[in-house]
Protein backbone atom coordinates (compact mmCIF):
# COMPACT_ATOMS: atom_id res chain seq x y z
CA UNK A 1 0.00 0.00 0.00
CA UNK A 2 3.15 2.37 1.06
CA UNK A 3 3.89 2.13 -3.04
CA UNK A 4 0.68 2.78 -4.12
CA UNK A 5 0.35 5.90 -1.68
CA UNK A 6 3.79 6.89 -3.13
CA UNK A 7 2.62 6.31 -7.10
CA UNK A 8 -0.33 8.40 -6.37
CA UNK A 9 1.41 10.87 -4.91
CA UNK A 10 3.67 11.37 -7.46
CA UNK A 11 0.90 10.94 -10.01
CA UNK A 12 -0.86 14.14 -8.44
CA UNK A 13 2.13 16.69 -8.43
CA UNK A 14 2.81 15.47 -12.42
CA UNK A 15 -0.33 15.43 -13.75
CA UNK A 16 -0.30 14.09 -18.00
CA UNK A 17 -2.19 16.20 -20.22
CA UNK A 18 -2.93 14.57 -23.23
CA UNK A 19 -3.32 16.48 -26.33
CA UNK A 20 -5.76 15.29 -29.29
CA UNK A 21 -4.33 16.63 -32.93
CA UNK A 22 -6.50 18.95 -34.58
CA UNK A 23 -6.67 19.75 -38.23
CA UNK A 24 -8.53 22.80 -39.29
CA UNK A 25 -9.50 24.17 -42.46
CA UNK A 26 -11.18 27.59 -43.23
CA UNK A 27 -12.02 28.10 -47.24
CA UNK A 28 -13.46 31.84 -47.90
CA UNK A 29 -14.03 32.34 -51.17
CA UNK A 30 -13.75 36.36 -51.79
CA UNK A 31 -13.32 38.14 -54.52
CA UNK A 32 -13.90 41.61 -57.12
CA UNK A 33 -13.72 42.10 -60.57
CA UNK A 34 -12.19 45.24 -61.43
CA UNK A 35 -13.78 48.08 -63.08
CA UNK A 36 -12.71 51.79 -62.63
CA UNK A 37 -9.88 51.25 -60.24
CA UNK A 38 -11.17 48.17 -59.12
CA UNK A 39 -9.50 44.88 -58.93
CA UNK A 40 -10.73 41.21 -58.01
CA UNK A 41 -9.15 39.19 -54.74
CA UNK A 42 -9.52 35.73 -53.47
CA UNK A 43 -9.28 34.38 -49.95
CA UNK A 44 -8.38 30.65 -49.39
CA UNK A 45 -7.12 28.62 -46.47
CA UNK A 46 -5.84 25.49 -47.75
CA UNK A 47 -6.69 22.08 -45.71
CA UNK A 48 -3.71 21.57 -43.56
CA UNK A 49 -2.72 19.73 -40.03
CA UNK A 50 -2.49 22.78 -37.61
CA UNK A 51 0.12 22.93 -34.79
CA UNK A 52 -1.55 22.46 -31.58
CA UNK A 53 -0.68 24.00 -28.10
CA UNK A 54 -2.63 23.57 -25.00
CA UNK A 55 -4.61 26.75 -23.64
CA UNK A 56 -4.50 27.83 -20.18
CA UNK A 57 -6.96 25.49 -19.06
CA UNK A 58 -5.64 22.48 -20.86
CA UNK A 59 -7.74 22.66 -23.83
CA UNK A 60 -6.48 21.98 -27.41
CA UNK A 61 -5.84 25.06 -29.67
CA UNK A 62 -5.22 25.27 -33.42
CA UNK A 63 -3.63 27.17 -36.18
CA UNK A 64 -4.23 26.97 -39.47
CA UNK A 65 -3.02 29.26 -42.19
CA UNK A 66 -5.06 31.62 -43.89
CA UNK A 67 -3.50 32.77 -47.48
CA UNK A 68 -5.10 35.42 -49.48
CA UNK A 69 -4.08 36.50 -53.11
CA UNK A 70 -5.12 39.83 -53.92
CA UNK A 71 -4.67 41.71 -57.47
CA UNK A 72 -2.41 44.61 -57.21
CA UNK A 73 -4.69 48.00 -57.37
CA UNK A 74 -1.38 48.86 -59.98
CA UNK A 75 -1.56 46.30 -62.07
CA UNK A 76 -4.91 45.86 -63.43
CA UNK A 77 -7.26 43.03 -64.15
CA UNK A 78 -6.65 40.85 -67.17
CA UNK A 79 -9.95 38.11 -67.65
CA UNK A 80 -7.88 35.70 -66.08
CA UNK A 81 -8.43 37.22 -62.57
CA UNK A 82 -12.05 38.26 -63.04
CA UNK A 83 -14.11 36.20 -60.43
CA UNK A 84 -17.71 36.38 -59.59
CA UNK A 85 -17.28 37.17 -56.10
CA UNK A 86 -16.85 40.31 -54.15
CA UNK A 87 -13.96 42.21 -51.97
CA UNK A 88 -12.14 46.10 -52.39
CA UNK A 89 -9.33 46.45 -54.44
CA UNK A 90 -8.83 49.07 -51.28
CA UNK A 91 -8.31 46.36 -49.07
CA UNK A 92 -5.85 47.36 -46.59
CA UNK A 93 -6.22 44.53 -43.39
CA UNK A 94 -8.43 41.20 -42.82
CA UNK A 95 -9.24 41.04 -39.38
CA UNK A 96 -11.10 37.55 -37.72
CA UNK A 97 -12.80 38.10 -34.77
CA UNK A 98 -13.68 34.76 -32.95
CA UNK A 99 -17.27 35.83 -31.19
CA UNK A 100 -17.85 32.55 -29.16
CA UNK A 101 -16.71 28.70 -29.02
CA UNK A 102 -18.54 26.27 -27.79
CA UNK A 103 -15.11 24.96 -25.88
CA UNK A 104 -14.59 25.93 -22.86
CA UNK A 105 -11.52 27.86 -23.95
CA UNK A 106 -10.08 31.77 -23.44
CA UNK A 107 -11.20 33.41 -27.11
CA UNK A 108 -8.51 34.38 -29.31
CA UNK A 109 -8.01 38.31 -29.26
CA UNK A 110 -8.97 39.53 -32.98
CA UNK A 111 -6.14 38.03 -35.46
CA UNK A 112 -5.00 40.62 -38.03
CA UNK A 113 -3.02 40.82 -41.30
CA UNK A 114 -1.69 43.84 -42.99
CA UNK A 115 -2.35 43.49 -46.77
CA UNK A 116 0.34 45.19 -48.89
CA UNK A 117 2.83 43.60 -51.47
CA UNK A 118 6.17 42.94 -49.59
CA UNK A 119 4.88 43.73 -46.19
CA UNK A 120 5.01 41.00 -43.56
CA UNK A 121 3.75 37.48 -45.39
CA UNK A 122 2.91 39.15 -48.36
CA UNK A 123 4.90 38.50 -51.38
CA UNK A 124 6.09 40.75 -54.16
CA UNK A 125 3.77 41.57 -56.88
CA UNK A 126 4.01 38.82 -59.46
CA UNK A 127 1.60 38.69 -62.75
CA UNK A 128 -0.48 41.10 -61.29
CA UNK A 129 -1.34 39.81 -57.95
CA UNK A 130 0.72 38.77 -54.82
CA UNK A 131 -0.48 36.52 -52.33
CA UNK A 132 -0.30 37.02 -48.19
CA UNK A 133 -0.43 34.53 -45.33
CA UNK A 134 -1.99 35.16 -41.74
CA UNK A 135 -1.72 32.22 -39.22
CA UNK A 136 -5.48 31.89 -37.57
CA UNK A 137 -5.81 30.42 -34.35
CA UNK A 138 -9.14 28.45 -33.38
CA UNK A 139 -10.38 26.91 -30.34
CA UNK A 140 -12.12 23.27 -31.38
CA UNK A 141 -15.58 22.75 -31.74
CA UNK A 142 -18.08 25.22 -33.27
CA UNK A 143 -16.72 28.90 -33.26
CA UNK A 144 -18.89 32.28 -34.28
CA UNK A 145 -16.16 34.68 -36.12
CA UNK A 146 -16.65 37.77 -37.85
CA UNK A 147 -14.40 38.22 -40.81
CA UNK A 148 -13.98 41.62 -42.07
CA UNK A 149 -11.89 43.40 -44.78
CA UNK A 150 -10.91 47.07 -44.06
CA UNK A 151 -9.49 50.21 -44.78
CA UNK A 152 -7.70 52.27 -42.84
CA UNK A 153 -10.78 52.77 -39.90
CA UNK A 154 -13.18 51.72 -42.34
CA UNK A 155 -14.83 48.44 -42.53
CA UNK A 156 -15.12 47.53 -46.58
CA UNK A 157 -16.61 44.20 -46.83
CA UNK A 158 -17.69 41.14 -44.28
CA UNK A 159 -19.41 37.97 -43.22
CA UNK A 160 -20.16 36.03 -39.70
CA UNK A 161 -20.28 32.46 -39.88
CA UNK A 162 -19.79 29.88 -37.92
CA UNK A 163 -16.90 27.16 -38.04
CA UNK A 164 -17.03 23.40 -37.00
CA UNK A 165 -13.40 22.84 -35.95
CA UNK A 166 -12.92 18.95 -35.54
CA UNK A 167 -10.39 17.31 -33.29
CA UNK A 168 -8.74 14.20 -34.42
CA UNK A 169 -9.06 14.56 -38.56
CA UNK A 170 -9.76 16.83 -41.60
CA UNK A 171 -12.65 19.56 -41.40
CA UNK A 172 -14.47 19.68 -44.87
CA UNK A 173 -14.03 23.24 -46.44
CA UNK A 174 -16.19 26.26 -45.60
CA UNK A 175 -17.52 28.84 -48.20
CA UNK A 176 -17.50 32.05 -47.04
CA UNK A 177 -18.23 35.18 -48.97
CA UNK A 178 -17.74 38.61 -47.71
CA UNK A 179 -20.35 40.87 -48.33
CA UNK A 180 -20.11 44.89 -49.09
CA UNK A 181 -21.16 47.39 -46.66
CA UNK A 182 -23.43 49.39 -49.09
CA UNK A 183 -22.36 52.82 -50.51
CA UNK A 184 -24.65 55.45 -52.57
CA UNK A 185 -25.49 54.27 -55.88
CA UNK A 186 -25.11 56.57 -58.84
CA UNK A 187 -28.16 56.98 -61.79
CA UNK A 188 -28.57 57.18 -65.40
CA UNK A 189 -31.12 57.67 -67.36
CA UNK A 190 -30.60 57.49 -71.29
CA UNK A 191 -31.51 59.75 -72.99
CA UNK A 192 -32.52 62.71 -70.60
CA UNK A 193 -31.22 65.82 -69.75
CA UNK A 194 -29.83 66.86 -65.83
CA UNK A 195 -29.50 70.23 -64.59
CA UNK A 196 -27.47 68.09 -61.26
CA UNK A 197 -26.86 64.68 -60.31
CA UNK A 198 -30.40 64.07 -58.92
CA UNK A 199 -32.95 65.61 -61.60
CA UNK A 200 -34.14 64.31 -65.09
CA UNK A 201 -35.78 65.92 -67.32
CA UNK A 202 -37.26 63.13 -70.16
CA UNK A 203 -39.44 63.59 -73.17
CA UNK A 204 -43.33 61.50 -72.85
CA UNK A 205 -42.41 59.97 -76.66
CA UNK A 206 -38.53 58.88 -75.86
CA UNK A 207 -37.09 55.42 -75.18
CA UNK A 208 -35.49 55.66 -71.98
CA UNK A 209 -33.67 53.31 -69.85
CA UNK A 210 -32.25 53.98 -66.42
CA UNK A 211 -29.16 52.06 -65.22
CA UNK A 212 -28.33 51.86 -61.40
CA UNK A 213 -24.41 51.46 -60.48
CA UNK A 214 -23.92 49.81 -57.23
CA UNK A 215 -20.61 51.45 -55.09
CA UNK A 216 -19.17 50.14 -51.71
CA UNK A 217 -19.28 52.16 -48.84
CA UNK A 218 -15.85 53.92 -50.36
CA UNK A 219 -17.28 54.95 -53.39
CA UNK A 220 -15.64 52.24 -55.31
CA UNK A 221 -17.98 50.67 -58.02
CA UNK A 222 -18.76 46.95 -57.12
CA UNK A 223 -18.56 44.87 -60.57
CA UNK A 224 -18.99 41.60 -59.26
CA UNK A 225 -22.70 39.40 -58.40
CA UNK A 226 -21.93 37.38 -54.78
CA UNK A 227 -21.02 39.68 -52.18
CA UNK A 228 -22.38 43.06 -53.72
CA UNK A 229 -26.19 45.04 -52.15
CA UNK A 230 -29.35 44.53 -53.08
CA UNK A 231 -31.21 47.30 -54.95
CA UNK A 232 -35.05 48.18 -54.15
CA UNK A 233 -36.42 51.06 -55.93
CA UNK A 234 -39.65 53.03 -54.11
CA UNK A 235 -41.75 55.20 -56.75
CA UNK A 236 -43.78 58.19 -56.17
CA UNK A 237 -45.90 59.66 -58.26
CA UNK A 238 -47.87 62.39 -57.58
CA UNK A 239 -49.81 62.84 -60.31
CA UNK A 240 -51.05 59.82 -60.94
CA UNK A 241 -53.74 58.51 -62.49
CA UNK A 242 -53.27 61.67 -64.94
CA UNK A 243 -49.54 61.01 -65.14
CA UNK A 244 -47.83 57.76 -65.62
CA UNK A 245 -44.19 56.29 -64.54
CA UNK A 246 -43.28 52.99 -64.57
CA UNK A 247 -39.79 51.41 -64.12
CA UNK A 248 -39.43 47.68 -65.57
CA UNK A 249 -36.22 45.99 -64.70
CA UNK A 250 -34.62 44.88 -67.86
CA UNK A 251 -31.65 42.95 -66.37
CA UNK A 252 -29.16 42.33 -63.41
CA UNK A 253 -25.82 42.84 -64.14
CA UNK A 254 -22.36 42.39 -61.80
CA UNK A 255 -23.07 45.54 -59.44
CA UNK A 256 -26.09 47.02 -61.63
CA UNK A 257 -29.62 46.74 -62.53
CA UNK A 258 -31.45 48.67 -65.71
CA UNK A 259 -34.83 49.82 -65.90
CA UNK A 260 -37.01 50.30 -68.87
CA UNK A 261 -38.74 53.83 -68.35
CA UNK A 262 -42.05 54.49 -69.44
CA UNK A 263 -43.52 58.11 -68.70
CA UNK A 264 -45.61 61.26 -69.23
CA UNK A 265 -46.98 64.02 -67.63
CA UNK A 266 -45.23 63.64 -64.46
CA UNK A 267 -42.99 64.78 -61.99
CA UNK A 268 -41.76 61.35 -60.04
CA UNK A 269 -39.67 61.00 -56.97
CA UNK A 270 -37.76 57.82 -56.95
CA UNK A 271 -36.29 56.62 -53.73
CA UNK A 272 -32.96 53.72 -55.03
CA UNK A 273 -31.59 52.04 -51.66
CA UNK A 274 -28.27 49.70 -51.59
CA UNK A 275 -29.03 47.06 -48.97
CA UNK A 276 -26.61 44.28 -47.44
CA UNK A 277 -26.51 40.88 -48.90
CA UNK A 278 -28.04 38.92 -46.36
CA UNK A 279 -28.96 39.47 -43.03
CA UNK A 280 -26.46 36.82 -41.08
CA UNK A 281 -23.13 38.94 -42.24
CA UNK A 282 -24.03 41.76 -39.42
CA UNK A 283 -24.59 44.25 -41.26
CA UNK A 284 -27.50 46.58 -39.85
CA UNK A 285 -30.13 48.23 -41.86
CA UNK A 286 -28.55 51.85 -40.14
CA UNK A 287 -25.55 50.92 -42.64
CA UNK A 288 -28.03 50.75 -45.79
CA UNK A 289 -27.33 53.65 -48.74
CA UNK A 290 -30.01 55.55 -50.95
CA UNK A 291 -30.18 58.11 -53.45
CA UNK A 292 -33.23 60.19 -54.31
CA UNK A 293 -33.60 61.18 -57.64
CA UNK A 294 -36.67 63.59 -59.41
CA UNK A 295 -37.49 62.23 -62.87
CA UNK A 296 -39.72 64.78 -64.48
CA UNK A 297 -41.28 63.84 -68.05
CA UNK A 298 -43.42 65.81 -70.59
CA UNK A 299 -47.17 65.77 -71.19
CA UNK A 300 -47.05 65.89 -74.98
CA UNK A 301 -44.14 64.50 -77.28
CA UNK A 302 -41.29 67.17 -78.19
CA UNK A 303 -41.98 65.72 -81.68
CA UNK A 304 -45.30 67.28 -82.21
CA UNK A 305 -44.30 70.22 -80.94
Amino acid sequence: MGAVARQTAWMVRHPRVEVTRLAAVLAIGTVLSACGGSAGSSLAVPLATPTIAASKSGAAVGTASLKITIPSAAGGTTAGHRRANYVSSATAAVVVTTLSATADVPLPAPQSLTIAPGVGTCGAVSSGVYSCTLALTLPPGSDSVLIQAQSGETTISQQQTTLHIVQGGANAAIAVTLDALPGTPTVTITPSTQTDANTFYIDACGDQTMTVQEHDVLGTSITSAAGDPLVTLQIANPNAPFGTFVATPQSVNAGSETYAITAQNTIATLTITETAANDSDGITSAQNASRVITVQASEFCSSNG
